[in-house]
């Protein structure tokens, strides 16, 4: 720390890639999971503690911010922005939200303007500043696939993924990103942003678009590219309205009746139908996969790989979509009747 310095080999990482879905033979299907150095981790852990402590007794993060951060997770910000959305609709208000994902955003961290905004907002003092220069730059990463490795690669760009302070210093880099945009509500989780406003006339539609324009500015001043792919807008209401056209940098955003939110499905009814069919579906099939491999049927046995792998499928954040109608309180109680 006092010669803001690191050995190479504390920098450098294995990338294992590990398949999500899709075409086998695409790159793109992959995650690259880094696997660095454990002694770094350490240190780092060291260095995290500190910075994350001061930064949180100053206030130095944004509200909106809810990933990464102590008493705050997925679940308090869907409920926080579930609420919202409820409260609209029993008013017979409709509620418009934009989700918004940033292209690669952690490998996309110019590591320049990240040590800039360091000084600036957060008064990171000199010595540690060196230091995180020299944990970001002279970095190699290579691939590890069975027992071979591609050749070493230089990583110019971004913090480093499997490390311990990554997330820390992306927060630190995004927290900004809403400041020139007074209009809508934003809720941020890491790099997933989504902007939120209830539509009372077509007046709220044109300051909708003027945040979404102003969030647009910041990602390409800060050359954090949107994926426009992934961008799309989920209008909430009881009764169908004309939809309005949004767009991202030139481009008209696509509505969609459902979308994924940090693991929970929301529909434009805010029923959270096809979120229940969706974890109902899924834990039939992990019953299934369940029956067909074990051996055993031994209670304890039975019952400790159900609590394991499939009750928390079934029950994570379901303080946001706790269902009402009899039909789908039968259908979650499905699974555990045949797991019985």
């Amino acid at each position: 720390m006092s010669e803001s310095h690191l050995p190479q080999d504390w920098k450098d990482a294995n990338i294992l890639p590990i398949f999500k879905s899709g075409e086998r033979t695409n790159c793109g299907n992959y995650r690259p999971i880094s696997l660095t150095s454990i002694v770094i981790k350490i240190f780092e852990k060291i260095v995290h503690k500190k910075m994350f402590d001061y930064i949180e007794r100053n206030k130095l993060l944004d509200p909106e911010q809810f990933g990464f951060r102590k008493f705050r997770n997925c679940e308090i910000q869907l409920l926080l922005y579930a609420n919202y959305i409820a409260k609209q609709l029993n008013l017979g208000i409709p509620v418009h939200s934009i989700y918004l994902d940033i292209q690669k955003a952690f490998d996309k961290v110019p590591h320049s303007e990240l040590i800039y905004k360091l000084k600036k907002y957060f008064g990171i003092d000199e010595k540690l500043l060196k230091w995180i220069c020299s944990f970001l730059s002279g970095r190699r990463q290579r691939v590890k696939i069975g027992d071979s490795f591609s050749e070493w690669a230089e990583v110019t760009s971004g913090v480093p993924q499997g490390s311990v302070l990554a997330p820390l210093l992306f927060l630190c880099y995004v927290k900004d990103m809403q400041e020139k945009q007074h209009k809508a509500n934003v809720s941020k989780f890491a790099d997933y942003t989504k902007l939120f406003n209830a539509i009372y006339d077509s007046n709220c539609t044109l300051q909708l678009q003027a945040s979404l324009d102003a969030i647009s500015e910041w990602c390409k001043k800060w050359k954090m590219p949107l994926n426009l792919n992934k961008s799309a807008v989920l209008k909430f209401e009881r009764v169908e309205h004309a939809i309005p056209a949004y767009t991202l940098q030139g481009e008209p955003l696509r509505f969609v009746k459902d979308e994924r939110d940090l693991g929970i499905k929301m529909d434009s009814m805010l029923s959270f139908k096809p979120h229940i069919q969706d974890i109902v579906a899924k834990s039939l099939k992990l019953y299934g996969w369940m029956v067909r491999t074990l051996v055993t049927r031994e209670r304890d046995v039975v019952l400790k790989i159900y609590k394991t792998i499939i009750r928390p499928n079934l029950e994570y954040a379901s303080s946001v979509w706790n269902p009402t109608a009899a039909g789908q309180i039968k259908l979650i109680e499905k699974v555990q009747r045949k797991e019985t």
